[in-house]
């Protein structure tokens, strides 16, 4: 796992490297991405960043409860409001990853304002139903209502710093409670 991780780490930085996003290459040390074994596996830099449509490109619809571990971070509107209030006062404003009974991964920047984070919802598939069906031949299958669970602690990266270079750009939420997950996705570790 951690060799797949490593290999993911370094594909992202010599892309951004190569590419030149909005990211600056800053080392300590002498490494020379296009030194590396991969390096050939990029696309010309004349190539980088040219979409061909807006948004999601080559996406699909995704099944209902195929990607239960998506989670959506809700912001207060107003500051200091941790308890749950009507939608108009909520905003969606980023997201994360549920990575274990407890702790959601999502990004440092989504997380500069601790006090403002209400709740992550869980098992969100359409944002404009609750619960979300889907028609499968002659029935009709529904998922289990959104879970809004409280968040109990905001752990940001310690070197993170918000300015553009975006560096450790990488926080956890600590969920009050566990959330009640199904068959298809369980977390025993």
């Amino acid at each position: 796992m951690r060799l797949i991780l490593a290999q993911i780490l370094v594909s992202v930085t010599l892309c951004f490297f190569h590419c030149g996003l909005a990211y600056s290459w800053y080392r300590e040390d002498d490494f020379d991405p296009e030194q590396h074994k991969n390096w050939h596996l990029l696309p010309p830099k004349d190539k980088c960043g040219l979409a061909s449509e807006q948004r999601i490109i080559g996406g699909y619809v995704a099944k209902l409860g195929s990607i239960p571990w998506i989670a959506r971070i809700a912001y207060s509107r107003t500051r200091n409001e941790r308890r749950i209030l009507s939608d108009k006062f909520i905003s969606f404003a980023c997201g994360g990853t549920l990575i274990s009974k407890y702790y959601i991964l999502t990004a440092a920047h989504c997380a500069t304002n601790p006090e403002q984070i209400m709740f992550v919802r869980l098992g969100e598939h359409n944002t404009n139903t609750n619960p979300d069906c889907q028609v499968l031949g002659d029935k009709v299958v529904c998922a289990p209502p959104v879970q809004d669970i409280l968040v109990d602690k905001v752990i940001q990266h310690e070197e993170y710093t918000n300015d553009a270079n975006m560096r450790n750009d990488v926080a956890l939420l600590k969920l009050e409670k566990t959330p009640e997950l199904n068959r298809k996705f369980s977390m025993d570790h």
